[in-house]
C-alpha cells in the first residue's frame, strides 16, 4: 500500500465500522514495520501480535482484542521511532 494512502488515513476511518478501521491499521503497520525497525525480534513480535487479530472474521476474536492490538502496534511504532527519547 502506498504510504500516501496510509498518511491520508482513509482506511482507518471506515464509516460505522471501527473494528475494520482498526484491522486495516494493524495490517498496514505490520506490513510496513520493517521500514521502521530492523530488529528481527521486533519484526517477529509485530507479526505475532498482529496475527492475533488479523483473522478476526474467521476466529472468535472480540472487538476489544482488536482495539488492544491496535494500541500495542501503535506503541511498537512509537518505540521503534524512539519517540519518547526524541520527543515531538
Amino acid at each position: 500500500m502506498p504510504s500516501d494512502l496510509m498518511a491520508a488515513a482513509r482506511r482507518y476511518e471506515v464509516k460505522d465500522n471501527e473494528v475494520l478501521s482498526a484491522l486495516n491499521f494493524i495490517e498496514d503497520v505490520r506490513d510496513h514495520y520493517s521500514t521502521i525497525s530492523r530488529s528481527k525480534e521486533d519484526l517477529d513480535h509485530m507479526k505475532s501480535v498482529a496475527h492475533e487479530v488479523t483473522q478476526y472474521h474467521h476466529h472468535m476474536v472480540g472487538s476489544e482484542d482488536v482495539f488492544r492490538v491496535r494500541r500495542v502496534c501503535a506503541g511498537m511504532v512509537l518505540n521503534a521511532m524512539n519517540f519518547v527519547g526524541k520527543g515531538i
